[in-house]
């Protein structure tokens, strides 16, 4: 079967207390992690435009993910919290995140975000860095490309930003094939 995947914003402080969800099929998007993760997919830009000069703890949950201390993972903390999920999208030029570097503020490390070419099926990097049970479904990265930087990134702070970060900070290439 196929694992279901919640990108979800997590309390600065406490990283197994969600704040804010999305549902994918909200945006008329699938819920396995290669069915959404594309250059300029509005489901995938919708959390991207939340990161937009705004740092925050990010994990893409998957529903097969393993269970927290208190036997729930993620994904079930948020199914069983309704008023979490955005349902609507908001209305914002996709330009906005276009031209864009992808920070990880906690391990200093950045990309510059792919941008989108018509007619190229680009994957995003940011849902697979932060993806949390990679492996376990059905719709999951399968790839060798980058392989071991899927879910690297999980329950860090990230942040989109047209700036690019300082010399601190060490860029990283993660180009994922399907």
């Amino acid at each position: 079967m196929g694992q279901y995947y919640t990108p979800i914003i997590l309390d600065n402080e406490n990283k197994s207390l969600p704040k804010k969800a999305w549902d994918a099929p909200h945006y008329n998007n699938g819920l396995k992690l290669l069915e959404h993760s594309w250059i300029d997919n509005n489901f995938v830009a919708v959390v991207e435009h939340e990161l937009l000069n705004n740092p925050q703890r990010l994990v893409w949950a998957g529903d097969y993910a393993e269970p927290e201390s208190d036997g729930e993972n993620l994904s079930t903390k948020v199914d069983n919290k309704p008023s979490l999920y955005k349902k609507n999208a908001p209305h914002f030029d996709i330009n906005e995140i276009h031209d864009t570097y992808v920070v990880n503020h906690d391990k200093k490390e950045f990309y510059k975000r792919p941008e989108y070419q018509e007619d190229v099926w680009t994957v995003n990097p940011l849902p697979l860095l932060t993806s949390e049970g990679n492996g376990c479904g059905g719709g999951d990265y399968f790839g060798e490309a980058c392989e071991e930087m899927v879910g690297t990134w999980a329950r860090d702070t990230i942040e989109l930003t047209k700036e690019h970060p300082t010399e601190d900070y060490t860029e990283i290439f993660p180009e994922f094939e399907e």
